[in-house]
């Protein structure tokens, strides 16, 4: 039994590691105060592990300390728990590693070769046994460690500054002479030197904007880190606006001058405070940036230094701090309680004198306004709230509480000590969505708001203000079945989506369905009770669906039959239903909503697609059988530019429907595909100047093995 207070708004993730078993977690969207949630009996299947060995292409072994991870990317029993991989760390000195405790079935391997000398690894997939040990070695592509030395160089706490200039870098072999670096990356953070000697080497750092560094004795084979610190030394003394009296020890965050929020400054200058002066000093990068300055009992002042600062030399600054505000108060439940571990936020009071804010109470919280906030507290077991480092002002409260319960206080002055916020009565809607079908994993239930309105922590805003609408939604088990806690009492209207999926796609992960929204439902929820619905999903029974797939006359096995929607909305295409086909080149795509549908064919790799011009208007319980005839015709293309020269790129790019394929092309520019009759389009960078080259080109059956196709600059049909 786990016992715990959930601070709302927070999505939760349960984990659970049985010795030598599998690693199992849940997934919440969320957790209301005071629920009970029964996770039930899980039966665990056997576990079975892989091993092996880390080596080259050749076969031999690596000797590295390096990351192993295991993916499933499976859910146990469709709704349980999700069955987990897991990570360990093979053998410096053999090379060898051990998976313990993994699910039966595919998994995924990956060297994880962040901090190794090793370039990224693509990913390996195996099959794992109950009971059973896999061997499977990990073939690494690229150079072999002990003939690479690779040097992270960076300012130490300032993540954010561009790295060293390409001639201010130099590795040093013993007879001093100065080795060329095979690549430059993380804007000049990460510095690679290939095919070198055994070493040792020196690593010296000789840029304006840092101070000069030297690092001996590297060696090949293991990552080295050199920090850096930078040359512009700042001397900061922070005064009271109102006093002039000198300020205490602050905290400050960097980032660089284009940071468009102080949410994204996460770097903290380390400072040097002196008591008695009252200076701060630190160091810093040349660079323009953004601070963040930070003193208790001040509000935070944001500076920008467009133009940055000398290097190598002291500048001294001197800021004005003005005294913070507060606003305090308590949060209540409808019967008078305190409410423990709720989210309170503040913003500035808003004018919209055009559009304005209606008040309410139990509203659909939006996401998108926490943004806005301008301050936040979590309220203590007594219920109180204090909101620090106001400025004077007006400002607007809220209760950030589970989904659909809140309330606010418009208008409130900085400095005020009782804002007592009451939450509304409350309700529950249990109800059940009838009938329910085959292959619909879930319903999406929510809370409506009035016509063209929004639901904000800070009352009914109408559409027209631009406010996004991002509420938590409840979600109908297999049966139908669905209950809404904490609903305000009084009349309320359901929204129901049927079904909204996330359609499996093999080879890129999922597409979502947007399924068929139903009828709203009008309802009268009474304070303290329990209020019963009944939703009347037939008229949105799915339909069935079959594809027959040929190519080149004979049965298509492990292709990707796909169905897509056309909204009248906007118009835009995405793939809502989906299935590989059988041994019989068959493809039931589930599920298949009513309405207006188009159907295709396409491999995984998204090398070419088939779609069908006709549309098909589906009704509810509808059955359609599909033939599509796929003719294909194998040729070697070679792709030129303009003057016929060869265009030896890294890949081509063949851009489908909703979805591109990259081919690597030979050392003479050409690739051999098969691909259906009809016309195409190639994509490809300049290996110039990289812009984008096209070209369109048809696919014939006329007896040749060969086709030219001249890649021009600018976009297909432009």
């Amino acid at each position: 039994m786990l016992h715990f207070d959930p601070p709302p708004g927070y999505r939760y993730f349960l984990h659970c590691d049985v010795p030598d078993g599998p690693r199992v977690s849940w997934n919440f969207d969320s957790i209301s105060p005071g629920s009970d949630t029964d996770l039930g009996i899980v039966d665990l299947p056997q576990p079975g592990s892989v091993s092996g060995r880390i080596v080259d292409e050749n076969g031999d072994v690596i000797r590295v300390s390096v990351y192993v991870r295991a993916e499933t990317g499976r859910e146990y029993d469709g709704h349980g728990p999700t069955m987990r991989g897991g990570t360990v760390k093979s053998d410096p000195t053999t090379g060898e590693y051990v998976l313990l405790g993994l699910p039966p079935g595919p998994i995924t391997l990956t060297v994880d070769t962040q901090n190794s000398v090793l370039d990224r690894q693509p990913e390996r997939s195996c099959t794992i046994f109950a009971g059973e040990t896999t061997e499977f070695d990990l073939v690494v592509v690229g150079p072999r460690p002990e003939t690479r030395v690779r040097a992270a160089v960076r300012e130490r706490r300032m993540r954010w500054a561009v790295g060293p200039g390409a001639s201010s870098v130099r590795l040093i072999d013993r007879m001093g002479a100065p080795v060329t670096p095979t690549e430059i990356a993380d804007s000049g953070r990460l510095w690679t030197y290939d095919d070198v000697g055994p070493g040792p080497y020196t690593l010296v750092v000789d840029d304006p904007r840092f101070e000069p560094a030297k690092l001996e004795d590297v060696l090949p084979g293991v990552r080295t880190n050199l920090r850096l610190t930078g040359s512009a030394h700042v001397e900061l003394v922070l005064v009271d606006a109102s006093t002039g009296a000198r300020i205490g020890s602050p905290a400050i965050l960097a980032g660089p001058a284009e940071s468009h929020s102080m949410r994204t400054l996460r770097d903290r200058i380390g400072v040097e405070h002196d008591e008695e002066s009252g200076i701060t000093r630190f160091d810093t990068v040349p660079d323009p940036q953004v601070w963040v300055i930070s003193v208790d009992g001040y509000r935070d002042e944001e500076r920008t230094f467009a133009d940055g600062f000398a290097p190598r030399s002291v500048t001294e600054l001197e800021i004005p701090l003005e005294r913070s505000s507060t606003i305090s108060g308590a949060v209540l439940d409808a019967d008078g309680r305190p409410v423990s571990g709720w989210l309170v936020g503040a913003r500035e009071e808003r004018a919209e004198p055009e559009s304005p804010v209606v008040p309410v109470d139990g509203v659909v919280i939006g996401r998108g306004v926490l943004d806005s906030l301008v301050a936040t507290a979590t309220t203590s077991p007594d219920g109180s709230f204090t909101l620090e480092k106001l400025a004077p002002g007006d400002y607007d409260i809220a209760v950030i509480g589970p989904p659909y319960l809140t309330c606010a206080a418009l208008g409130v002055a900085s400095g005020t000590r009782d804002v007592v916020l009451r939450l509304p009565p409350t309700g529950t809607i249990e109800g059940r969505i009838t009938p329910m079908f085959d292959g619909i994993e879930r319903c999406i239930v929510r809370l409506l708001p009035p016509e063209r309105c929004v639901f904000t922590p800070f009352g009914v805003v109408p559409w027209s203000i631009g406010l996004m609408q991002i509420d938590d939604d409840a979600v109908a088990a297999k049966d139908g079945t669905f209950r809404i806690e904490n609903v305000p009492a009084g009349p309320r209207r359901l929204g129901v989506s049927i079904p909204r999926v996330e359609v499996p796609m093999p080879n890129s992960g999922t597409s979502s369905s947007g399924g068929a929204a139903l009828d709203p439902v009008d309802c009268f929820v009474e304070p303290g009770e329990t209020t019963e619905v009944v939703v009347d999903a037939g008229a949105s029974a799915p339909a069935t669906v079959r594809i027959t797939v040929r190519v080149d006359g004979r049965p298509a096995v492990g292709l990707l039959g796909f169905g897509v929607q056309e909204y009248e909305s906007n118009g835009n295409e995405f793939i809502q239903a989906c299935a590989l086909t059988d041994s019989n080149g068959v493809a039931s795509p589930v599920p298949v909503v009513p309405g207006r549908w188009r159907f295709g064919v396409r491999p995984l790799d998204c090398l070419w697609t088939v779609a069908q011009e006709e549309e098909h208007v589906l009704e509810a319980g509808d059955v359609l059988e599909l033939e599509i005839d796929v003719t294909t015709t194998t040729k070697r293309i070679f792709f030129v530019d303009a003057g016929g020269a060869p265009l030896a790129s890294n890949s081509v790019a063949f851009p489908r429907f909703n979805s591109t394929c990259y081919r690597r092309v030979d050392a003479d520019g050409s690739i051999e595909v098969a691909l259906p009759i009809g016309r195409h389009t190639a994509m490809m960078g300049s290996p110039h100047d990289g812009s984008e080259l096209t070209a369109e080109f048809d696919w014939l059956d006329d007896g040749t093995d060969e086709l030219r196709v001249v890649l021009l600059p600018g976009q297909i049909g432009k």
